[in-house]
């Protein structure tokens, strides 16, 4: 993820979920620095759900981000559901991009099945069926000495599925949106709006000290 008009505001994530292994995928922040000056005491700052991030996991940074004294902090707020990461650069040299790797959870995908029991005036009765589309906001903050703060936005979404049969992710997701709009509901964005992410290779791994297996890309 990078600031800048680029980068898309939806992320879907395919994964081959089957409800029981929690899968990690990775995040890339990219940092960059456009100017002609060196930008010190620049911190990333990200809010989001904490089942989506796992702050308790710990995290260990490169060698290279090591020697550079960067560091990371992870919380949550006042809200215990909410995970509070912040990065700290000590500085960014000019026409510099630098990136930093952490990962994100999920176990299932953000597509709810509804089913709504209803009883008729003749006393028949009846299930109605829907779906409802569910997402976790990310909200970052880039700032620095003597530079504005740059704020953005993200949605990540999960859904079920091979990545290599794109077209009929893309076809799927289409169809559900259409769906939900006759409904009267606004969610969604078509798939040409955003942007969508798989893997085609995972390696297992135990996590120690949870009682969870992790498919990891």
């Amino acid at each position: 993820m990078a600031y800048g008009g680029d980068t898309a505001d939806d992320l879907f994530f395919v994964l081959p979920f089957d409800g029981k292994t929690v899968f990690s995928v990775p995040l890339k922040l990219l940092v960059r620095n456009a100017s002609q000056k060196t930008v010190r005491n620049v911190f990333v700052n990200m809010d989001l759900s904490d089942s989506l991030y796992l702050h308790k996991l710990e995290r260990s940074l490169d060698k290279f981000s090591s020697a550079r004294n960067i560091k990371i902090v992870t919380d949550t707020g006042k809200n215990e559901h909410l995970a509070r990461v912040l990065l700290t650069l000590p500085s960014i040299n000019p026409k510099t991009n630098f990136e930093i790797s952490d990962f994100l959870f999920a176990k299932n995908a953000t597509i709810y099945p509804v089913d709504t029991p209803v009883e008729f005036k003749g006393g028949e009765k009846a299930v109605i069926s829907t779906k409802v589309i569910g997402g976790f906001s990310v909200a970052l903050t880039l700032d620095g000495d003597d530079v504005l703060p740059a704020v953005k936005s993200l949605k990540v979404n999960f859904r079920e599925g091979d990545i290599t049969e794109f077209a009929k992710i893309k076809r799927r997701e289409s169809e559900l949106i259409k769906a939900l709009r006759e409904q009267g509901s606004d969610i969604g964005s078509p798939p040409s709006k955003a942007t969508f992410i798989g893997f085609t290779k995972f390696n297992k791994r135990e996590v120690p000290g949870d009682a969870f297996r992790g498919l990891f890309y």
